[in-house]
């Protein structure tokens, strides 16, 4: 499996670095800080409270005025009810936006785990370098000036890089609400499919501060 994972970054890498574009700017860093706090549908004692900060840039390149998105993102999961840190992720990811609904992305991630892989109840202690595929469609809903709603479907597709496999596929479905400049709210259903073990339905909510 880990094969695919690297023909998919050796695409994208092709497609994200036009070997024609040799003058390129990057633009000016900002902050983002995203609370996070996940309901899990199926299971007492697995909700998470959610911490993001990333550092989101893009690298233009001046020959055909297209860029690319890079961020670099710190998280950190905390078991809510078990008052017990479940993983911490340090990672750079990379995307592409085609058009103004589809995007394409991978992110490379070093993972702090403490929790269940097998079964929620056993939790393990592991970690380990990690990929993800992402892909992501979204939609302007509503955009009257006052009020705006972008619609989105999201698909992460995670790689153990250490062993060589699939670990794990979620799949999203929600809304964002972007409040002026520097807030951004979301609400989303979040299903996890923890390859070839357990599964795991949630809802999230989440508010984004940008510095």
């Amino acid at each position: 499996m880990c094969k695919y994972l690297t023909i998919g970054l050796i695409i994208l890498g092709l497609i994200l670095f036009n070997i024609n574009n040799v003058y390129a700017t990057f633009s000016r860093p900002n902050i983002h800080l995203q609370q996070t706090y996940r309901w899990d549908d199926r299971r007492d004692g697995a909700d998470l409270y959610i911490q993001t900060l990333s550092l989101p840039f893009r690298y233009n390149f001046l020959k055909d005025k297209h860029s690319i998105k890079l961020n670099l993102f710190f998280q950190w999961r905390r078991n809510v009810e078990r008052n017990l840190t479940q993983r911490k992720t340090f990672g750079l990811g990379l995307g592409k936006d085609f058009n103004r609904w589809l995007s394409l992305g991978a992110d490379i991630q070093y993972s702090w785990y403490n929790e269940g892989f097998r079964d929620y109840g056993v939790f393990e202690k592991r970690s380990i370098p990690e990929g993800v595929l992402k892909l992501t469609l979204q939609k302007e809903l509503i955009a009257n000036g006052k009020f705006n709603m972008i619609g989105f479907v999201d698909n992460g597709i995670f790689f153990d890089l250490k062993n060589g496999r699939e670990i794990c596929n979620e799949i999203s479905l929600g809304v964002i609400f972007p409040l002026g400049k520097n807030f951004q709210t979301q609400l989303d259903w979040l299903h996890i499919d923890r390859v070839p073990y357990y599964d795991s339905d949630a809802f999230e909510g989440s508010l984004t501060i940008k510095f």
